[in-house]
């Protein structure tokens, strides 16, 4: 049995950096979200967000040029800003009506559903160690969000709808990853849900405030930070393995609310994250046995 040798180990390391780092900032990101909506139009909210990220990238679309753009796949970009731009319009909607831990624990629902999709769209193999890790991972998660008490509204319905299109979304994101660089991908999905969001502000319109201006601007510059991050982890992955590590989002938003907010962390958040960390080195183990089996086949 060949031991993997220190570029093998730098590479795995390397991924799984992508991965957590996509959904440490995704758990900032969400915390925001959440935050602002309290007091500002979730609509005008998802409008200044995109505005504000496309703001961010316009320096690095002039560093670059236009070249950093080109693509020859502009219905597909459409269509994930469409795509996108919904999930993310309804997301928001939710997080400002549904308490926040029960809005995150339904929308842990979309890496199964993103697996699967992926399973029959883009040929992604399910394995043994995938499965696993999905069912600890999720049963982790409702250990931590102890979701015995949820109310079925009208407003989970909303979610359960945003569930399906976070976990089209990745698959869409993959398709483009293989021609298109991640910058691209953004910028284009800025660019074209800062059309789309504007036409929301007519609907209902309230003027920040000046601390309201800050979190709207913070939202843009994050949000930039975990699409690239989110695009680069599924190009350097794939979105089973993505999703498979997407249970640890919810760990890392409990702890930024209890160093942040001084939540309390009860014993089913151990018991719940412990699971959530098996689960992670379950997948991780299993990532590392399918590097493994091509050259062990070629032997």
């Amino acid at each position: 049995m060949n031991k993997p040798n220190n570029h093998e180990k730098h590479i795995n390391l390397v991924l799984l950096l992508w991965v957590f780092g996509a959904f440490i900032t995704s758990a900032v990101f969400s915390a925001i979200i959440h935050e602002v909506t309290k007091g500002l139009p979730p609509l005008e909210v998802s409008f200044f967000r995109n505005l504000f990220a496309l703001i961010v990238m316009l320096p690095l679309l002039l560093r670059y040029g236009l070249k950093s753009i080109k693509t020859k796949k502009m219905p597909l970009h459409i269509i994930r800003s469409l795509v996108g731009g919904l999930a993310m319009g309804l997301w928001f909607i939710c997080l400002k009506y549904i308490d926040l831990s029960t809005a995150t624990m339904i929308m842990f629902t979309a890496p199964i559903l993103a697996v699967f999709l992926a399973s029959i769209f883009l040929k992604e193999k399910i394995t043994k160690y995938t499965i696993i890790a999905l069912v600890l991972g999720f049963g982790g998660v409702a250990i931590i969000k102890n979701p015995m008490n949820m109310q079925l509204t009208k407003f989970d319905i909303v979610l359960f709808i945003t569930v399906v299109l976070f976990a089209i979304t990745p698959l869409i994101i993959r398709k483009l990853s293989l021609t298109e660089s991640s910058f691209s991908i953004m910028f284009y999905f800025g660019l074209y849900m800062s059309i789309f969001s504007f036409f929301t502000l007519f609907y209902k319109w309230q003027n920040p405030n000046q601390i309201q201006w800050i979190e709207l601007i913070a939202l843009g510059f994050i949000g930039t930070i975990y699409q690239f991050v989110r695009n680069e982890a599924i190009a350097k992955t794939s979105v089973t393995i993505v999703s498979s590590f997407q249970f640890t989002e919810p760990l890392f938003g409990t702890l930024i609310g209890s160093v942040v907010f001084n939540e309390r962390i009860a014993i089913n958040f151990i018991i719940g994250g412990a699971l959530v960390i098996i689960a992670g080195m379950i997948s991780a183990y299993g990532l590392r046995r399918k590097r493994k089996t091509p050259a062990t086949a070629s032997k």
